[in-house]
């Protein structure tokens, strides 16, 4: 987790990494943008200088001294709890009635239940509920929590009268001469067959997650992007724990690096 969670969502995923209140905290002095880092985005290695570093704690770091050769001109730091994947469900989260019921959507394994091209009826107004088959009904949804459709005028959301459901069989037709049922269609479709059939559930050894911590707590790591000017380079240095005893060394480190870069833009 790299942003201070803003919704229930990512909150439940906060108590999860079981992370200490000065751990989450140190999320708040990221920048907006933080969504790059070693084999992300453009920095996908390199070599000498370009190549990224890891250390595991921030004493092995050195921490390195900036100067006109090393500076440090973005951060981020982020929370995480080692895991492995789930070998129950492997990773999918679901429990094994509703896997199999996954798994044949498609059947990629030629198991001959492939079902993604003969859904019900229900099943139909599962995914219009859900906001889809744009193609076959105005763009509207169900909002559950006040029992009622809504639909869209001028671009604000109204109250509408329940859309015609479009036919099962015109629905499995579309399917089968385009692009057809997406992931989402998919993650939906699944659901409801599968409530149907009353076997819809969780992985009961993951909770649902996919995956299997490996640590009681959490940890704080970070991402630094420091250039050698005069190389022309730059390069990734991530530091996997940073202890609560070390904050206020990386925060002076932080520091020190603002001011030099506003240092080099102050005569503008």
């Amino acid at each position: 987790m790299r942003k201070y969670p803003e919704d229930e969502y990512e909150l439940s995923k906060l108590k999860d990494l079981n992370v200490e209140d000065w751990q989450a905290e140190a999320l708040k002095m990221n920048p907006s943008y933080v969504f790059w880092g070693p084999h992300e985005e453009y920095m996908t290695g390199g070599e000498g200088w370009n190549k990224s570093a890891f250390f595991d704690t921030w004493e092995e770091s050195g921490p390195f001294e900036l100067d006109d050769l090393n500076e440090c001109v973005n951060f981020y730091f982020y929370i995480y709890r080692d895991n492995h994947e789930c070998d129950e469900c492997n990773g999918s989260g679901l429990n094994k009635g509703t896997q199999a019921i996954a798994d044949s959507f498609y059947d990629f394994e030629e198991m001959g239940n492939r079902w993604c091209d003969s859904i019900t009826q229900d099943e139909v107004e599962s995914l219009v509920r859900a906001g889809r088959l744009r193609d076959f009904v105005p763009a509207c949804y169900f909002d559950k929590d006040n029992n009622k459709w809504i639909g869209w005028n001028e671009g604000e959301k109204v109250e509408i009268k329940k859309p015609k459901m479009p036919l099962a069989e015109e629905v499995n037709k579309w399917n089968k001469k385009g692009l057809g049922h997406d992931a989402i269609n998919r993650s939906i479709l699944v659901k409801a067959r599968a409530e149907r059939l009353g076997v819809y559930g969780y992985c009961e050894k993951c909770n649902g997650s996919g995956i299997i911590y490996d640590n009681q707590k959490g940890k704080l790591g970070i991402v630094l992007w420091v250039i050698h000017p005069q190389k022309g380079s730059s390069r990734a240095i991530e530091i996997k724990e940073i202890k609560k005893e070390d904050l206020a060394s990386v925060v002076s480190f932080l520091n020190d690096a603002k001011n030099r870069n506003n240092e080099r833009f102050g005569k503008l």
